[in-house]
C-alpha cells in the first residue's frame, strides 16, 4: 500500500474524531504536527481505531473555552487484517474556537455545501461518539477508498 496513504489515514483521524467529539459549528481542528514510523510492508486491508475518553474531552473543552484554543495528541496504531501493527503515527492536533470572522468567511466561501455540512452534523448532536474506526481497503489493481 502506499506510504502517503497510510499518512493520511492517521493524519485525517485526528481531524475526524475532533468533529466527532465536539461541535464543528464551535470549534474546529487543525494538524499541527504528524511523524509516521512504518513498520512492515501492507499487503492487506488496514484499520484505524482511537478514541478520546470523557475526561479528555471535557479538559480539550474547558481549554478550548478558556482560552480559545486547546491541543491534544495521539499515537495511532494502523493495523494490518492480521492485526499487525504496520505503521505508528504520532501527532499533535488543535483545536481552536470558531470565531465570527472566521465563521462569515466560511458561509461565503463554502456557501450551500456549509449548510449543507451544518446541517448533516446536526443529526449527530444527540449522540456522543468519541471512538471512531478507519478501514482503508487494499486493492492490488484498483482504487484505494476509506470509510469511516
Amino acid at each position: 500500500m502506499y506510504a502517503g496513504s497510510l499518512f493520511t489515514i492517521g493524519e485525517v483521524m485526528g481531524g475526524a474524531i475532533f468533529g466527532a467529539s465536539f461541535d464543528m459549528g464551535k470549534y474546529y481542528p487543525l494538524v499541527r504536527e504528524v511523524q509516521i514510523r512504518f513498520q512492515r510492508p501492507v499487503l492487506t486491508d488496514v484499520i484505524l481505531e482511537t478514541d478520546l475518553s470523557e475526561e479528555r474531552v471535557a479538559q480539550i473543552l474547558m481549554e478550548l473555552e478558556e482560552k480559545g484554543k486547546a491541543n491534544f495528541t495521539l499515537e495511532l496504531k494502523l493495523t494490518d487484517a492480521n492485526e499487525e501493527i504496520v505503521c505508528i503515527v504520532q501527532g499533535i492536533w488543535q483545536g481552536r474556537k470558531m470565531t465570527p470572522e472566521l465563521s462569515a468567511f466560511l458561509s461565503r466561501f463554502y456557501g450551500k455545501q456549509r449548510k449543507i455540512l451544518m446541517e448533516f452534523i446536526k443529526l449527530f448532536e444527540p449522540i456522543t461518539i468519541h471512538r471512531l474506526r478507519i478501514e482503508n481497503r487494499y486493492r492490488r489493481h484498483g482504487h484505494h477508498g476509506c470509510r469511516f
